[in-house]
């Protein structure tokens, strides 16, 4: 797992810069396109891969409504979480990959808690009372909440289209 200090061994830039958008790339698309034909490929890719999880996450919250008809939130938020680290297991072991370094730990265990345990749970709670397209309303204003508290807690200054 890289660590957000090293540096990219292509560019040389530290993985943080990239986050915070150091990365020294062309800031325009096309520009990027123009430098390099496999730029293009990989956008092309990476708006796929991503269509392609918007489709599968989409089906998420109507299949938990069901599923929450059945069985108790704790027991489908510890199945899905079974069955993912099952997944990422046989992955991380397939692809060789390196433990995570103990510095990383304390970070990786605090989004394990939100992500693998918190969001589960809290929606399969939720959708035992409303609708599936009631909570998708929900789950639509967390990417705007994510962008303001980003913008507050990075101190940054936004355009006015923000």
């Amino acid at each position: 797992m890289q660590s957000f200090s090293e540096r990219d061994p292509k560019s040389g830039n530290r993985f943080s810069d990239k986050l915070r958008g150091n990365n020294k790339q062309p800031k325009n698309p096309s520009d990027s396109i123009k430098l390099n034909g496999a730029v293009a490929q990989r956008t092309t890719a990476g708006w796929g891969s991503g269509l392609i999880g918007v489709i599968i996450f989409s089906a998420s919250l109507p299949a938990t409504r069901i599923a929450v008809s059945g069985f108790s939130p704790l027991f489908l938020t510890s199945a899905r979480a079974v069955i993912a680290a099952l997944l990422a297991i046989g992955l991380l072991v397939l692809l060789k990959q390196p433990l995570p370094k103990r510095a990383d730990t304390t970070s990786l265990a605090i989004v394990a808690l939100g992500v693998v345990a918190g969001f589960p749970l809290l929606t399969a709670l939720a959708l035992q009372h409303i609708t599936s397209a009631r909570s998708i309303v929900f789950i639509g204003l967390l990417s705007f909440a994510t962008a303001v508290f980003a913008v507050l807690r990075g101190g940054e200054r936004p355009e006015p289209l923000f």
